[in-house]
């Protein structure tokens, strides 16, 4: 298994135990997948550079993992249909 980093910017309107919520969802989608999570930062809400979907800020997340290629399709597939991420960056280390 080859290994990722996410960085995953969340909505700035999320509660936190949502955000938390939200990322330990992806976590499961990754393990699930036959993945495992290296580690995990959910770093909080911070400035964005411009305007994302309206919004200035967003709240940020970091995941390090370890996943099989159709585990990196199904977790970017999540990303893609879950409303609360304004942006996501994954690639590979």
């Amino acid at each position: 298994m080859k290994h990722y980093e996410a960085m995953v910017i969340l909505d700035p309107t999320v509660v936190d135990a949502e955000a938390e919520k939200l990322v330990k969802g992806f976590e499961s989608e990754l393990v699930g997948s036959g993945g495992s999570i290296v580690s995990r930062d959910l770093q909080g809400k911070r400035a964005l550079a411009y305007k994302v979907k309206g919004f200035r800020e967003g709240i940020y997340a970091l995941l390090l993992f370890q996943a099989p290629s159709d585990g990196i399709l199904k977790i970017e597939k999540k990303f893609k249909i879950t409303p609360q991420v304004l942006r996501y960056l994954l690639i590979k280390n």
